[in-house]
């Protein structure tokens, strides 16, 4: 009869915890942290999202300044009255304003086409 009742209370404390398990499956990997991230004004982006987000705001200023330079430059050779090292001076900042964005663009391109490779590959 002992058995009998301890088996009966083991099924009984069995039933009582079941229907919790499947609550607690829904729950999420990291309950509560949206409690703290939306005052903080923090984000949930992935790692991944935050590194494109600045090379893209890095390739923005870049572009600006190379603007800045061009502008400058010409503003230089504007300036210059026909003095031949002031000219060349503010040819060689166009010159090397634009050989700077080159070499910016074609290194984001490389970049990009190696991580879109090796993200299609896995």
């Amino acid at each position: 009869m002992k058995r009998l009742y301890s088996i009966f209370l083991m099924i009984i404390i069995f039933n009582i915890f079941l229907p919790f398990h499947s609550i607690m499956a829904i729950t999420t990997i990291n309950p509560g942290f949206d409690v703290i991230e939306k005052p903080l004004g923090m984000s949930t982006k992935d790692v991944r999202i935050i590194l494109a987000d600045l090379i893209h705001q890095a390739m923005g200023f870049l572009g600006i300044v190379f603007v800045v330079m061009i502008l400058y430059g010409g503003f230089a050779w504007m300036i210059s009255m026909g003095d031949e090292e002031k000219v060349k001076a503010a040819k060689n900042t166009i010159v090397s304003s634009v050989i700077g964005i080159i070499l910016v663009i074609t290194s984001y391109s490389i970049v990009n086409f190696i991580f879109t490779s090796l993200l299609n590959a896995i």
